[in-house]
């Protein structure tokens, strides 16, 4: 079965608080959508990823990420969101990372994904994402945060520290919501 995209966001809006991943996974592999569907959400920058907001609500957002070759996100978790992400252009590289009895990170797993893969994560899953394949040109991803993202650790692999960041979003998302229940 698939589903168009405004049939795709009628499924989410139904859950107010969070989406189940396994249902969000579900909904993103049956989705038609193409690069072509968020061309207005596709703005790169030169220096790193841009996150792009595409919609939200209460349950989740949708971001349209950018990554030019060579870009990556830092090693990161989602913390208390999950999060689904489908290839919509490019090829995503992920590695995974196992936390060990002395609370330092290793490699466990590198997963490479073509366009049209759906994964998902929740929210203590550690990874980084990268467009790590020069050749291929520009990446760009659809993410979905459920509940939205308004925060995540950012660990540092050669000194062990992990900072609490601000998801560089949550304004616009907060904005958004505010707007679409006035």
């Amino acid at each position: 079965m698939s589903l168009a995209i405004n049939e795709f966001f009628t499924e989410l809006d139904k859950f107010s608080d969070h989406v189940p991943l396994d249902t969000l996974v579900d909904l993103m592999r049956q989705v038609d959508i193409s690069i072509d569907d968020v061309g207005d959400q596709t703005i790169f920058c030169d220096t790193d990823y841009e996150r792009n907001l595409w919609r939200c609500n209460t349950g989740y957002a949708a971001l349209i990420l950018c990554w030019k070759p060579g870009q990556a996100s830092p090693v990161h978790d989602h913390r208390g969101s999950a999060c689904g992400v489908r290839v919509l252009q490019g090829k995503l590289q992920e590695i995974i990372y196992k936390r060990n009895t002395d609370q330092s990170l290793s490699e466990d797993t590198t997963n490479i994904y073509e366009v049209g893969h759906v994964c998902g994560s929740y929210d203590g899953d550690i990874h980084i994402i990268a467009n790590n394949f020069p050749g291929e040109g520009n990446l760009v991803t659809l993410h979905i945060y459920t509940p939205p993202l308004t925060a995540y650790h950012v660990f540092n692999l050669a000194d062990g520290s992990v900072e609490l960041l601000k998801d560089s979003t949550a304004e616009q998302q907060a904005e958004h919501l505010i707007n679409a229940s006035s």
